[in-house]
């Protein structure tokens, strides 16, 4: 069978089931997750102000979370306090031609494809957590905010050309549907956590938390007509809204596909470290495996009435429903903090995060593999099969300068760190030329990001029983803002 056969094959069936190869992420192909970027951040504003290199030092309340060993180092009762913001900049291909030239037909003038960035700010309280040292233990009971992440996307559909030349010589125009998606995802930890310190320097902590997750997804696709390629000599009348190479028609009445995913679910996960600290306290390196919660939550799919325009299914018919399974990444960090001179300290660390546990058990949501024909199923397997998130190393730095002012100390801080792109894009390794082609709008929508570098500023003032910290993080994607208290009695 030959590549053009085989993705005019592929065209008839995605048009047919009016929906096929979107965007997708978190184990969902809903093109909501496309180009959107979770972050999975230790709480804290010293912490932040450090890059987030922490691990090895551990020496405040927030370890509970990030390495429970550090909690041993701590010798007075503590309560913390933190609140922070997020502003997340997401992106998604918008328009363009994939793959070829443009026609220059209606809405098909622009060459390669352009994304569309939208701005969504969230705000919460991050992290509280009580600290109860003894002489050589402590314990901690913390509650944080793993994440809070909101995003609204809308696409207007871009064109790609694929490999079937019957109706045109540089390629049959076809167009990925026009969307708008929301999310909100929040995860929060209730958690408890131990601390033991062998020795002089050697410390072992273990932390077990209860994260309950809550999700709010919703994605639009709108219809198009006509649902297959046209020929090229009628293709100059197609140019109105809804049409195919017209603008998208956004209408309430033009939804194709409704595809939500609400739900609430908890999860057990643990967090294991160890510590050892120099006893004249000028070193230490530490170590933390963080696990990440496996959660489950519901997706349903149902015709819109756009759909009548196509007249394949009936407005509000059930297409799909799956169970979503989303994964936290588990994190392997190691680290180390040196004081070279007494006002100073530096502090480093590597982190391994596996995000493909994100995309290790994807599902497809739209119908594909429900429909009654043979073809599908190899469709829904290579969209879960080619859809994937990499695993990334990050490495952190942070330093940290204390200014003694009579009873006040002011703690000047600077971090960095570097976070590979870690966007769920599509994989054709191992994959045919005919394969690729009946999945050939996923490299559209799904595409590598950049790689991003973060700085980190952070300012704290300590008194005898009281600190107060400040910090945020700025990158191209995502800036985080924190202030943070600390009250030791």
């Amino acid at each position: 069978m030959t590549g053009g056969v085989v993705i005019r094959s592929g065209i008839i069936t995605s048009a047919l089931l009016v929906c096929i190869c979107g965007a997708a992420r978190a184990q969902s192909n809903a093109e909501v997750y496309a180009g959107v970027e979770f972050d999975f951040s230790l709480p804290g504003a010293r912490s932040l102000g450090l890059g987030g290199a922490f691990v090895g030092l551990g020496d405040d309340a927030t370890a509970a979370w990030a390495n429970p060993a550090g909690l041993t180092i701590l010798n007075k009762k503590e309560v913390s306090f933190e609140a922070r913001g997020w502003n997340f900049r997401n992106l998604v291909t918008d328009r363009g031609m994939a793959f070829g030239p443009p026609s220059g037909i209606g809405f098909d003038t622009v060459a390669n494809l352009q994304d569309a960035e939208y701005n969504d700010t969230t705000g919460s309280p991050a992290f509280l957590s009580f600290v109860y040292p003894g002489s050589r233990w402590s314990v901690a009971a913390y509650r944080h905010q793993l994440s809070n992440f909101q995003a609204r996307l809308q696409s207007s559909g871009p064109f790609l050309r694929t490999s079937d030349v019957r109706a045109d010589p540089l390629g049959e125009i076809d167009r990925v549907d026009p969307f708008i998606g929301e999310m909100r995802l929040k995860i929060v930890d209730y958690g408890g956590a131990f601390g033991y310190r062998f020795g002089e320097g050697f410390s072992v902590g273990a932390s077990v938390g209860l994260h309950h997750l809550s999700v709010d997804a919703r994605t639009r696709r709108y219809a198009y007509v006509p649902a297959l390629p046209p020929a090229v000599a009628s293709r100059p009348a197609l140019t109105g809204a809804g049409l195919r190479f017209g603008p998208p028609d956004f209408s309430d009445a033009n939804v194709n596909i409704d595809e939500q995913e609400h739900g609430d679910d908890t999860a057990v996960a643990v967090t294991a470290g160890v510590l050892w600290r120099d006893p004249g306290q000028r070193w230490s390196l530490g170590g933390a495996f963080r696990q990440g919660a496996r959660f489950t939550f519901p997706s349903e799919a149902h015709v819109g009435a756009g759909a009548a325009r196509i007249g394949v299914y009936r407005p509000g018919e059930l297409v799909d429903q799956e169970d979503i399974k989303f994964s936290v990444p588990d994190v392997y960090a190691a680290g180390f903090s040196v004081r070279p001179v007494e006002p100073l300290m530096l502090t480093f660390e590597y982190d391994r995060v596996r995000y493909s546990q994100l995309s290790a058990e994807n599902v497809e949501v739209y119908g594909v593999e429900e429909a009654p024909f043979a073809l599908n199923k190899q469709i829904g397997q290579l969209i879960r099969q080619t859809l994937v998130f990499p695993d990334v190393n990050q490495f952190r730095g942070g330093a940290e300068y204390a200014l003694v002012s009579g009873d006040m100390t002011v703690l000047l801080r600077f971090g960095a760190w570097y976070d590979p792109d870690h966007r769920m894009r599509f994989e054709s390794a191992g994959l045919t030329s005919d394969q690729v082609d009946l999945v050939k709008r996923l490299p559209v929508l799904f595409r590598p990001g950049s790689n991003e570098a973060h700085v980190a500023p952070g300012l704290g003032f300590a008194f005898r029983h009281f600190q107060v910290d400040g910090a945020v993080d700025f990158s191209n994607r995502i800036n985080t803002f924190s202030v943070s208290t600390v009250y030791r009695f």
